[in-house]
């Protein structure tokens, strides 16, 4: 019975990481299209039909986060040993970061093309909120990330550069990133 359930369990994580990598790279390049869609040319009026591809977006950006996290429990749960903890751990403060990245990202090539009044105010409102959403659940996961780190040992944290600091300096980011969305949304509302 021990020996069937370690398949299961081992099979049930296959399954799951499959989704997760099928699930994280359509969701990865539907982030960049839809970055990309919003920076083109002749983005400045709303349809009603994009309002729904942003609501949908937001709702795949919610889907993605819960099965992150599930596979980020599932991991730690099948992990035998520190180090595969750790490993496990780390990488998902690498997705993070890449998430962070490319949030920033969209952030910037958007307050760019509102400089240049290539995007109407309601486009501008609605992306934001979107890259709000994005980055209030990639706030959630870098706690996450850094309670599962304090469980480590202290020299694996070291080697695995998991210090309480790595992650915190991670957060500061994701922080200053929150902060700039909302002073755009402020001019947004102000004028």
């Amino acid at each position: 019975m021990t020996a069937y359930r370690r398949t299961m369990r081992r099979a049930l994580l296959l399954w799951v990481v499959v989704g997760v990598l099928l699930a994280g790279t359509t969701t990865a390049v539907a982030q960049e299209r839809s970055c990309a869609e919003l920076l083109r040319e002749g983005t400045a009026t709303s349809e009603p039909g994009e309002q729904l591809a942003d609501v949908v977006g937001a709702q795949e950006s919610a889907v993605e986060t819960q099965i992150n996290d599930r596979w980020f429990d599932a991991r730690l749960a099948n992990a035998t040993t520190v180090e595969e903890r750790a490993d496990i751990v780390a990488d998902e403060r690498d997705h993070i970061d890449e998430r962070l990245e490319t949030l920033g990202d969209c952030r910037r090539r958007l307050a760019e093309r509102r400089r240049n009044d290539a995007v109407g105010e309601e486009t501008v409102r609605r992306w934001l909120d979107g890259l709000e959403t994005r980055s209030a659940l990639l706030h959630r996961r870098v706690n996450e990330t850094a309670v599962e780190a304090g469980r480590l040992p202290g020299p694996a944290r070291e080697e695995h550069d998991l210090a309480p600091e790595a992650l915190a300096d991670l957060e500061r980011r994701i922080v200053e990133l929150r902060e700039s969305l909302e002073e755009t949304a402020g001019t947004t509302t102000s004028g």
